[in-house]
C-alpha cells in the first residue's frame, strides 16, 4: 500500500490509470477515464498537490463550465456531468484508500452509497403510492 502523501494530481491520474489497466479495464475505460482525469488537472492543476485539494476546490471543480457545460457553452447532458465527477471521485477516494492522501477530500452530499439511494427511492415510491 502506498503511503506517499506529497503526490500531485497528475501523479494520482496516472497510478489511477495505472490501476485501472492493471485490473484489466477496457481501452474505452482507459481512455474516457484519462480524459476525464486530464479535465480534472487542467482545471485545479495538474501539479497541485493532493495535501492541497480541499472539499471546496473539489465543489467548485465539480461546478466549473469544464464539466458543466459543452465547449460551445451549452448545457452538458447530465449523465456527462456525473461522469465526469463520478471519475475525479472514485480517483480521490482510491487515493484515500491507498494513504496517497489523508482523506478524500469530498463533501458528504457529494455521494450517497447505492445503499441510501435504494432506500429514498423507496421511500419516495411509498409516498406516491
Amino acid at each position: 500500500m502506498t503511503t506517499n502523501m506529497t503526490g500531485t494530481l497528475a501523479d494520482l491520474a496516472a497510478a489511477y490509470i495505472a490501476h485501472l489497466e492493471n485490473a484489466g479495464k477496457s481501452t474505452g475505460t482507459l481512455f474516457s477515464y484519462s480524459m476525464e482525469l486530464r479535465t480534472a488537472c487542467a482545471e485545479l492543476g495538474a501539479e497541485t498537490p493532493l495535501s492541497d485539494l480541499t472539499p471546496d476546490h473539489v465543489a467548485a471543480y465539480y461546478a466549473c463550465d469544464r464539466v458543466t457545460k459543452t465547449r460551445d457553452g451549452r448545457p452538458k447532458a447530465s449523465v456527462s456531468i456525473a461522469k465526469t465527477r463520478r471519475v475525479l471521485r472514485l480517483a480521490l477516494e482510491w487515493a484515500a484508500k491507498r494513504r496517497m492522501m489523508k482523506a478524500a477530500p469530498l463533501r458528504g452530499t457529494q455521494r450517497k452509497s447505492a445503499k441510501s439511494k435504494a432506500k429514498a427511492t423507496r421511500r419516495d415510491s411509498r409516498k406516491l403510492a
